[in-house]
């Protein structure tokens, strides 16, 4: 009887990386669910690198992530910061992307995306979306 747990303890005590990948599983059901999938893999910052690309490897559209991916952008970081504040778009056979997460966020029409070639997305296909996140907001 002594090994049995009280129903309000816990067997095992969550890491940081666990409760990412569940933070991203609960808030991407639709992309998860449409066969897009995220890959962690933790860097020499302190942070932990996300991919969101989909299952099959195919490349795909901005067009068809935007406003999910958008969406999640948003809770990601009232939760956590992103390294740098910079989301980076992968794309096939042309140049990568690197956008400000917070001029992603406020207008994706404006004249200083277009400059870093956000306007591109819309036509380019892209293999995967990278961010950093680098530690938890208190």
């Amino acid at each position: 009887m002594k090994y049995l747990l009280k129903f309000n303890e816990d067997v095992s005590e969550e890491s940081e990386l666990d409760i990412l990948k569940q933070f991203c599983d609960e808030n991407l059901v639709s992309l998860i669910d449409e066969g897009y999938d995220f890959y962690f893999d933790e860097t020499e910052l302190n942070g932990v690198k996300i991919f969101l690309s989909n299952d099959n490897r195919q490349k795909f559209k901005w067009s068809d992530v935007k406003d999910e991916f958008l969406q999640f952008l948003e809770m990601l970081i009232s939760k956590y910061n992103v390294y740098d504040d910079e989301i980076y778009f992968n794309m096939y056979y042309d140049k990568n992307v690197r956008a400000d997460v917070n001029d992603l966020l406020e207008n994706e029409d404006s004249s200083k995306l277009r400059n870093l070639g956000v306007n591109r997305l819309d036509w380019k296909w892209i293999e995967n979306i990278i961010f950093i996140v680098n530690e938890k907001k208190t």
